[in-house]
């Protein structure tokens, strides 16, 4: 073969290959903009009472990034890695934060899942184990997990997840726990069988002392002080090679000053019969513009507590919004556009998103709920998915991720309250002594990837979003593979 022959045939190739690579960054983008689905509440609050007053106002609050105040350094930048603290990691193809749990000395990996009243994992005899090849489900240890005579059961749009409760130990990152009470399915539905996770880890705020909740058992063993937990949803680095490896943290107990820039502010907690983690949002601007929302449906919140309620679900990657609420926002972006399923804006959206929380404004950037763009041989050039999304959900939002990642949140199930501040940038995680500890407990745990439908006691939602609005010139059409993935996940929510 000549030498021109060669660079021509090599030029091609890279043509090809730069192609399907922009293809599939495409693919990934609308695929992450939909696994909010798996974990989003179905059942969102609608029984509260509603007042004719709207004593709302119509003034945006200055912009304050820390939402406090005033404003504090962080004290230290160093966070020392202790046993109530563990790390998180993201799971490559849901794109849902992972944390390992140990269930008889198998560790495996649960959606860190607020928005989930009870923790479950897969059981072998579930038909999601046995279709799927790298999975290896749940299996009692005599010495470690006892069945009991209960059942739970969770309901979701596509079928139920249900099974026997075990009681066992539990133990995440050296902390243990007694008479832990977890869920074994062995009935799950199907259809997300190629998410390769163990289950889920529910967080919900519920204040009794139930012995499926993790932080209550927690502060009963005398392990944490407070029953309390916060997250940050983001990576802290470390010169340790195993503790760098993160996609952010947990932390049981009292919040940790170094995780946090300025002061905390806190948001009470909205009741509801769901223990959802429910907020009140009291308005919603794009740039200093404020958002004008339709009447809601089903309302969800008081109008003299705020125009809409929002779930802090650690368990969605996305925000998302009833699909009236998500056409009414994207109206205020430029020529947005919509396939009746996801919205699309332009690239180079530059207003910030704010939310308005106990008289403080914290904000989405452009750069969190401005996704993937488009590819460029595609008649939608220049515009990129957004990561705002419309779903098939009551009036209350799923503030998930695209929220979350740039705050340091704190969960205070004993105040009924959420605290939000921004993240510090500058913390890095050190060992607590020269051996690792990181190492030294889990060394003797065998590390398993099993069966999940990453679904939570709230179910998947439908993404199908009207199309009629303003700002909707025209209509994009995606791969033909992703229309296969939309048309399983439709089948999925309904």
């Amino acid at each position: 073969m000549s030498w021109a022959k060669l660079v021509l045939v090599c030029s091609f190739t890279y043509a090809l290959c730069l192609h399907l690579a922009t293809q599939n960054r495409f693919l990934e983008a609308t695929e992450t903009s939909r696994i909010y689905k798996l974990l989003a509440p179905t059942r969102i609050v609608s029984e509260i009472k509603t007042s004719a007053d709207d004593s709302t106002g119509s003034t945006l609050l200055k912009y304050n990034r820390s939402g406090a105040e005033t404003k504090k350094s962080a004290q230290c930048n160093s966070l020392t890695f202790r046993p109530n603290i563990s790390l998180l990691k993201r799971d490559p193809l849901s794109r849902v934060h992972i944390i390992q749990a140990t269930f008889g000395g198998v560790s495996y990996p649960l959606v860190l899942d607020t928005g989930s009243a009870i923790s479950w994992v897969y059981g072998v005899n579930s038909s999601s184990s046995a279709n799927h090849k790298a999975r290896q489900a749940f299996v009692a240890h005599s010495n470690s997990c006892t069945v009991t005579d209960s059942i739970f059961t969770i309901f979701y749009r596509s079928g139920t997840a249900h099974g026997p409760l075990y009681t066992g130990t539990l133990s995440i990152n050296g902390l243990k726990i007694q008479d832990f009470r977890f869920g074994v399915a062995i009935g799950v539905p199907s259809l997300l069988d190629a998410y390769a996770l163990s289950g889920i880890f529910g967080l919900p705020s519920d204040p009794t002392d139930s012995d499926t909740s993790v932080v209550g058992l927690l502060q009963g063993s005398k392990l944490i002080n407070k029953k309390s937990f916060s997250v940050l949803l983001s990576h802290i680095p470390s010169e340790s090679r195993n503790l760098d490896d993160n996609n952010g943290l947990i932390v049981f107990g009292e919040p940790l000053g170094a995780l946090y820039e300025g002061e905390l502010s806190y948001t009470p907690l909205v009741p509801n019969p769901q223990n959802h983690w429910l907020v009140a949002i009291k308005a919603a601007y794009i740039g200093s513009e404020r958002v004008e929302l339709p009447t809601a449906k089903n309302p969800s919140i008081d109008k003299n507590i705020g125009i809409r309620s929002g779930i802090i679900d650690t368990g969605s990657t996305l925000v998302v919004l009833p699909q009236e609420d998500a056409l009414a926002l994207h109206s205020y972006f430029d020529d947005s556009i919509s396939d009746g399923k996801n919205f699309a804006i332009y690239c180079n959206s530059s207003e910030p998103i704010h939310l308005e929380l106990s008289k403080h404004n914290w904000t989405i950037l452009p750069s969190n709920f401005v996704g993937e763009p488009y590819p460029k041989d595609s008649p939608y050039n220049g515009y990129c998915v957004s990561n705002i999304q419309g779903g098939d959900i009551s009036s209350s939002w799923i503030l998930g991720e695209v929220f979350l990642q740039d705050l340091y949140t704190v969960f205070d199930i004993e105040g009924r309250q959420v605290g939000f501040a921004n993240r510090n940038t500058k913390a890095t995680l050190v060992h607590n002594e020269p051996q690792n500890y990181y190492e030294k407990n889990n060394s003797s745990l065998q590390m398993v990837s099993t069966s999940s439908d990453t679904t939570s006691s709230a179910a998947a939602t439908s993404l199908h979003v009207s199309s009629t609005s303003k700002n909707i010139a025209y209509t994009p059409r995606p791969h033909p593979l992703l229309e296969q993935l939309l048309s399983l996940i439709y089948i999925l929510v309904l």
